[in-house]
C-alpha cells in the first residue's frame, strides 16, 4: 500500500527471513503444541500432561489459516475450558474436529460421477461406495459409516438391502479364524522353543 517509508524499509531489511505457513510445516505442530501446553500450564497454573494421539492427528490435518497464533489460541482455549489432565479430541473446536470430514466431502464432490443423457444407476453407485468403504476399513462398520457420512444403523440397512451383510460377516469370521490359527501356531512355537526343541 506504500504507507511505509521506502528508505526506512530498506534500512531495516538486513536479513530477510521467509517462514512457511504452518500448513506446510505439519511436523512442527506436535512440537509447538507441547511447547504451548508447557508454557500455558505455567501461565494458568494448570497440570495438563499432554495431548492424545487422536487430538494431535486432528491438529496435524487442520490447514491453520491463522498459522501459529491460531494454534496457540486453540491450545489456550482447550486448557482453560477442558476437563481432565490431557487434551482429547472432544476438547478441540468443532471446525478442527470436522475438518477431515469436510475434506472428504470436497474430495467426493471433485470426483463424483457426472450425470449424462444416459442417466445413472443410483443403486449401483450406492452399492459401489458401500463396498469401497467396507474394504477400506477392513469391514469395520463404524468407520465405514463415518466415511460415508452415515449412522451405523443406516449403513446396516443399506448393507442388508444390497446383500452385503452376509458377505462381510463371512469375511470377518474367516479373518478371525486366521488370527486364532496364527496365535495358536505362535503359542506352540514358543512352547517348543522353551522346551529345547528346534522349530523349522
Amino acid at each position: 500500500q506504500r504507507c511505509f517509508r521506502e528508505d526506512l524499509y530498506y534500512r531495516l531489511k538486513v536479513i530477510p527471513i521467509h517462514l512457511s505457513p504452518l500448513r506446510e510445516r505439519r511436523k512442527d505442530i506436535p512440537l509447538l503444541t507441547n511447547y504451548f501446553i508447557s508454557r500455558l500450564n505455567t501461565e494458568f497454573d494448570k497440570q495438563i500432561r499432554g495431548i492424545s494421539d487422536e487430538a494431535c492427528e486432528l491438529l496435524s490435518r487442520y490447514p491453520w489459516p491463522g498459522n501459529v497464533r491460531e494454534l496457540r489460541n486453540v491450545i489456550e482455549r482447550t486448557i482453560i475450558l477442558g476437563d481432565g489432565d490431557r487434551i482429547l479430541a472432544r476438547h478441540l473446536p468443532a471446525e478442527i474436529r470436522n475438518a477431515e470430514r469436510g475434506a472428504r466431502v470436497s474430495g467426493l464432490r471433485a470426483t463424483s460421477p457426472r450425470l449424462t443423457q444416459d442417466g445413472i444407476d443410483l443403486e449401483q453407485l450406492e452399492l459401489s461406495l458401500i463396498r469401497q468403504s467396507l474394504e477400506l476399513t477392513g469391514g469395520n462398520q463404524v468407520r465405514a459409516a463415518e466415511l460415508l457420512g452415515l449412522g451405523r444403523d443406516a449403513l446396516r440397512y443399506r448393507m442388508k438391502k444390497h446383500g452385503l451383510s452376509q458377505m462381510f460377516r463371512r469375511r470377518s469370521a474367516q479373518s478371525g479364524n486366521r488370527r486364532r490359527y496364527c496365535d495358536s501356531v505362535a503359542v506352540r512355537s514358543g512352547a517348543a522353543v522353551s522346551g529345547g526343541a528346534t522349530v523349522a
